[in-house]
């Protein structure tokens, strides 16, 4: 007992050589950002990173944006850390020159961290998203405006991931044409005429591609007795407009569906299938009362004759039996006394 309590007062070795932080951050998960080169890759790994044009495009994107999800890794006994999921963003951070990468620490055995490796790269994959928004301006300016660099995007499959906006897959098209009709006017003058007639006045012209008619005739006296015409002309004109545009663009990246504070347990159930069981058809059913009692299922005609039941006649039957003794007891007692 004594040696027990002892034991008990014993500091650990953890709590004299590691501080509160230390062991804290050994129980749970955090994100700090670690030098590629201090990142091993996990022993056999079966997804390997493949120098495509995909893994082009990821490095572009690093470049351009960072990285967006951190990597998982865990720490090792020599100091060093190992790469459980993002090996694919630790090579496009080394293409892109990044001098960090953004990873989540966490403490996780071999069987813990082979069941996440295989988990994530079966349940991750690349994916491009395409987005459609509205626009009232065609300026490139003001498109990019409404589009974010990155954006979160949730698959129909359950995949998520913040994906990147592709600036080359940016396009603009006219959402739709409007219409408008306006009224147009126009005045022309015709001098030197003799009279005041008409007829020299020109009933429509053509003003800038519209057709105008005549409207009204003003006439003024010149000098020497000749007049003016001030003729008035109009018309209506039809112009189309631009209703507004439509800016589609993609986003691309890695979705994946990794839950590192959730445990999946699945459960198997194996029996043998139950057999329905049998439905009464229409008119099957009998009246208890209508049965025979030592064959229930057998139906008895209410007409006929009702027979004694069994349980009265076993009663009968010993009544009998002592009546007929006592009758040929009386009997014979008579009979000897006759005699004597």
């Amino acid at each position: 007992m004594a040696a027990k309590s002892a034991a008990g007062l014993l500091t650990s070795v953890d709590s004299m050589f590691t501080t509160q932080e230390e062991r804290d951050n050994a129980q749970r998960s955090y994100v700090i950002d670690l030098p590629a080169a201090q990142i091993s890759d996990f022993p056999d790994h079966p997804f390997k990173v493949r120098m495509d044009e995909s893994m082009m495009e990821l490095a572009d994107s690093v470049k351009q944006h960072g990285i967006l999800v951190p990597s998982l890794v865990r720490p090792m006994p020599d100091g060093s850390y190992q790469m459980v999921s993002g090996h694919r963003r630790k090579r496009a951070a080394e293409l892109a020159e990044l001098p960090t990468v953004p990873c989540i620490v966490q403490e996780l055995t071999d069987d813990e961290a082979i069941i996440i490796m295989v988990d994530s790269n079966l349940q991750s994959r690349q994916h491009t998203e395409t987005v459609s928004v509205p626009s009232q301006s065609k300026d490139m300016g003001a498109v990019l405006a409404l589009l974010p660099q990155t954006k979160e995007f949730v698959t129909e499959d359950g995949l998520a991931g913040t994906l990147a906006l592709k600036l080359d897959t940016v396009k603009v098209e006219v959402a739709g044409y409007g219409s408008s009709t306006k009224n147009i006017t126009a005045t022309r003058t015709y001098p030197g005429l003799a009279d005041q007639d008409t007829q020299y006045i020109p009933k429509s012209i053509t003003d800038n591609g519209h057709s105008l008619t005549l409207q009204t005739v003003n006439w003024q006296t010149e000098g020497d007795g000749h007049f003016t015409a001030v003729a008035s002309y109009s018309g209506s004109a039809t112009s189309s407009y631009v209703k507004g545009y439509t800016v589609t663009a993609d986003y691309a990246g890695t979705v994946s569906r990794i839950n590192l504070n959730k445990i999946r347990y699945v459960a198997i159930f194996e029996g043998t299938a139950l057999e329905p069981a049998p439905t009464e058809e229409p008119g099957d059913t009998t009246d208890p009362g209508l049965t025979d009692p030592a064959d229930p299922t057998a139906p008895v005609d209410p007409t006929g004759p009702t027979d004694t039941p069994t349980g009265e006649k076993n009663n009968v039957l010993p009544v009998v039996a002592v009546v007929v003794v006592v009758l040929l007891g009386g009997g014979a007692f008579y009979f000897i006394k006759r005699r004597r």
